[in-house]
């Protein structure tokens, strides 16, 4: 899996705790870490002064006991990262943090601007300049410039800086004043959502298990193209435009949260294993039999506990990934990328000689580590292996802040099925549809969804920035 999201974001606002604040989203940014895992930051504010800690790495090594006690203060946000690859590591930790004309403030941004060149050549023409090729940098300078054209209204600021962005984003925003902001983007794309302890600590987090590991009880998302304004007098919603169809990120129940996370009413878990049954489904309807159901870990776990309850097919763990083995996208070599698929994973040859074997996972991207694995199983004594796919087939590039190859990477692109498992070497590939998908999922039955981005299947993109025009000035 060579999917990537683009980062996991916490703010906490204590009402007693000031010693505790860096502890506290500490733990956010642990129970977060899924989602971005090459830098981490917390930035607090106590009594208008700023300090933020962030580096290269994990949260856990950034951030030890006299770190996180020197993190004092009533507010604060935090933000794990996932970057493209490719880029420059050191360039986009988070949070970011800007001095603007009345005030310094913290970013903690999760998503893509897809108008970036454009509204950062804008903000260049108003006599704006730019240290880092980043979206937070631009969200910062376009913040500073609604609030002086809107005379340092919040709200009005905001509603106008919403006007001149176009992507997929879920932001807060944390100011030396003593208050956070929070907003996400019109279509909804990415989560985000908040709640309270019952000490009345009010903590936002990209996802629902940010708020119970500090402890606070959900309250609700933040709804698309809506702000929440916390301060210490208390919480202030606005919607920031008109309500309209919302995109959610469909990758979000497929493979980016944790199964234990529930965003905008639909549990992950839930998801994940209804798309296994109707992946079964689809196994029996094509008239395949097998004698095992193993998942590739982690992400096909639950799909596969799904595809197994649907076609009474026996379970098994026979793969065993070792998760102390770090990413291996860094090695130099294709063909070293591809050996390193053995570090992470074992098969148990016990389990798989002699049986037919279903291979249970997420997505096929490029499709040179699902062969990878496909020849352990093999090696390993199986007769027959079938690949069954969560999503359907990835076809098209995102532009909305989830790190797709381009169209000719993708191995589903201009194959058939049969093509596609001859050059991974399976027997068959079983692709969910995205009619199947959508119901999965749940909020909506197909055809009448107007609730997810399904961009990717099908081509078809929500945002107003024509995607081409955004890849190539980017990339220029």
């Amino acid at each position: 899996m060579s999917v990537k999201d683009h980062c996991g974001i916490i703010g906490i606002r204590t009402t007693k705790r000031i010693h505790d604040l860096g502890f506290l989203i500490y733990q956010g940014l642990l129970a977060l870490q899924h989602r971005g895992q090459s830098s981490a930051g917390i930035t607090v504010i106590n009594k208008k002064n700023m300090k933020t800690i962030s580096d290269l790495g994990y949260v856990k090594d950034i951030f030890d006991k006299n770190t996180l006690a020197s993190l004092k203060g009533k507010f604060g946000i935090g933000h794990v990262r996932y970057p493209t690859a490719g880029s420059d590591l050191s360039v986009g930790i988070q949070p970011f943090v800007l001095q603007t004309r009345q005030n310094k403030i913290a970013i903690a941004f999760n998503g893509t601007i897809a108008n970036f060149v454009a509204v950062r050549d804008f903000l260049m023409e108003q006599g704006y300049r730019f240290s880092h090729d980043t979206d937070t940098e631009v969200i910062g300078k376009l913040l500073d410039y609604s609030l002086e054209e809107e005379n340092y209204d919040m709200i009005k600021a905001f509603q106008k800086m919403v006007q001149y962005l176009d992507g997929a984003y879920s932001v807060l925003i944390a100011t030396n004043k003593g208050d956070i902001v929070a907003f996400r983007d019109p279509l909804g794309f990415k989560p985000l959502c908040y709640g309270k302890t019952k000490d009345g600590d009010l903590v936002i987090a990209s996802e629902s298990i940010g708020l119970s590991i500090v402890g606070a009880k959900f309250e609700a998302d933040v709804k698309p193209g809506e702000m929440v304004i916390v301060t210490e007098k208390g919480v202030k919603k606005k919607r920031l435009v008109k309500e309209e169809k919302v995109a959610h990120c469909m990758f979000e129940w497929v493979y980016f949260a944790r199964p234990d996370a529930v965003m905008d009413g639909i549990s992950a878990y839930e998801a994940r294993e209804a798309i296994g049954r109707g992946l079964g489904k689809l196994f029996k309807e094509q008239g395949y039999k097998a004698d095992l159901v193993v998942p590739i870990p982690d992400s096909g776990r639950i799909a596969g506990i799904g595809f197994s309850k649907e076609t009474d097919i026996e379970y098994s763990e026979a793969l065993i990934r070792n998760r102390y083995v770090g990413r291996t996208f860094i090695m130099p070599r294709q063909t070293a990328r591809e050996e390193a698929v053995k570090l992470k994973l074992n098969v148990m040859s016990n389990l798989v000689k002699g049986k037919k074997v279903v291979l249970v996972d997420d997505s096929i991207v490029r499709g040179t580590t699902s062969k990878g694995i496909i020849k352990m199983i093999r090696d390993a004594g199986a007769t027959h292996v079938y690949f069954a796919v969560s999503c359907p087939k990835l076809i098209n590039p995102c532009f909305m802040g989830t790190d797709f190859p381009t169209e000719r990477e993708l191995i589903a692109c201009g194959r058939n099925d049969e093509e596609i498992a001859e050059k991974i070497g399976v027997n068959a590939v079983i692709y969910n549809t995205v009619p199947l998908l959508v119901n999965a999922i749940g909020f909506d039955e197909w055809p009448e969804n107007n609730n997810l981005c399904l961009a990717c299947l099908t081509g078809k993109y929500p945002i107003k920035t024509t995607p081409l025009l955004a890849l190539c000035e980017r990339e220029s």
